[in-house]
């Protein structure tokens, strides 16, 4: 959790100015693309490329989607609609993987270290 804080004190430094307002407003919504980052955007991960994975807390019919963050590219949607459908994903996924019903991804192993899910 230390490493999303340390991503969002960074990275809200560069708000989008055609998004953020000063009094803690959104101009676009839930689901919007946005440059550079914008302070609703709240960091629950890392993609497998890079980028993050945030939960867009931005009002609106998308509140609650996860979005992914690139530097270069800023914020748009994602392959998923919430944080349950990431976390159903990995439960089917290590479910497979423990009764051998999905070879590991690239032949490497999952591993849980320091409370952190990684499959390399």
């Amino acid at each position: 959790m230390t490493r999303a804080e340390d991503e969002y004190a960074r990275q809200s430094q560069y708000p989008d100015p055609d998004c953020c307002t000063a009094e803690g407003t959104h101009r676009k919504k839930a689901g919007q693309d946005g440059f550079p980052f914008c302070t609703a955007i709240l960091p629950i991960g890392r993609a497998i490329d890079g980028g993050l994975l945030c939960v867009d807390l931005r009002p609106g019919e998308h509140h609650g989607c996860v979005m992914e963050w690139y530097a270069s590219d800023g914020i748009y949607w994602s392959d998923w609609a919430c944080v349950t459908e990431i976390l159903d994903e990995i439960a089917e996924r290590l479910d497979n993987y423990v009764h051998d019903r999905e070879l590991p991804y690239r032949e490497r192993h999952p591993v849980i270290s320091e409370g952190e899910l990684s499959w390399p």
